[in-house]
């Protein structure tokens, strides 16, 4: 299960999702649950309706979730904002936070900028998920994730199926709990 006000997910930014699933794949990380067009919504980004169009895979190394998102389009983003200003590599840390609410009122006290806002459905976790700018003080960004029964189940099956991941069948169509 992921610990509330822990990191829970690396996440990085990539050209070729493809490709960076083969490169982990060397390394013994998977399998991976890939989503060409996840299901999100209700996306503002710096405060202003927006769209985006990203693919991502997910997979565990022992218990840290890693994250990989290719942008389809050229619409300002986060990742887009990173590729702009550094190229491609690490983009966020992710943590689940049961106190969604308060942990995004003291980021924003701190003075950290909202840089996406998003809801997802079932089966990424049927929450809001904020990402939130801390480059000031972190090397990339920070993404709040509210903690939903779907998303602990996502999670703890991701790790469990990692955990177990016998070499065969690397790549999976989204989340289907296998």
């Amino acid at each position: 299960m992921p610990s509330a006000g822990g990191i829970v997910q690396a996440s990085f930014v990539v050209p070729d999702l493809g490709s960076a699933v083969d490169e982990y794949l060397t390394l013994g990380v998977g399998p991976w649950h890939v989503w060409e067009h996840p299901p999100i919504r209700e996306v503002l980004y710096r405060g202003a309706p927006a769209t985006t169009d990203a693919a991502l895979a997910v997979s565990c190394s022992g218990d840290m979730m890693i994250e990989l998102i290719q942008p389809h389009d050229d619409s300002p983003s986060p990742f887009r904002e990173l590729i702009e200003s550094r190229g491609y590599g690490f983009h966020h840390y992710g943590v689940v936070a049961d106190d969604f609410d308060e942990t995004l009122a003291g980021l924003t006290k701190r003075g950290c900028a909202l840089a996406l806002e998003t809801r997802t459905d079932e089966t990424l976790g049927g929450g809001r998920c904020f990402y939130v700018d801390t480059t000031s003080f972190l090397p990339g960004m920070l993404e709040v994730m509210e903690s939903t029964p779907e998303l602990v189940a996502l999670f703890e099956d991701v790790r469990r199926i990692s955990r177990e991941w016998d070499g065969t069948n690397p790549t999976r169509g989204g989340w289907d709990g296998r």
